[in-house]
């Protein structure tokens, strides 16, 4: 169960990573030697980029590797109590 879990949250937190860096990457491109159209459709995307894109579970839990380090805690933390 875990495991299934942590493919999730490691998925979740590939895309985080990903939309985080595509800002960053449109800049580095050859953008001056766009049209003025393509760079206003560039800019528009850059400013979109500023928020990440992020997966989460009914609206609670951000799937990333943070939140399965969380769950994995948790879990521990309530298996633990239930064993005394």
């Amino acid at each position: 169960m875990f495991a299934q879990i942590f493919v999730y949250c490691w998925a979740g937190n590939e895309v985080i990573l990903k939309s985080a860096n595509t800002g960053e990457a449109i800049y580095c491109m050859d953008w001056p030697s766009l049209s003025v159209n393509e760079k206003k459709e560039l800019m528009m995307i850059m400013a979109r980029c500023e928020i990440p894109i992020q997966f989460t579970s009914s609206f609670l839990v951000t799937m990333s590797l943070q939140s399965y380090g969380s769950i994995l805690k948790t879990s521990y933390s309530a298996f633990n109590l239930l064993q005394k």
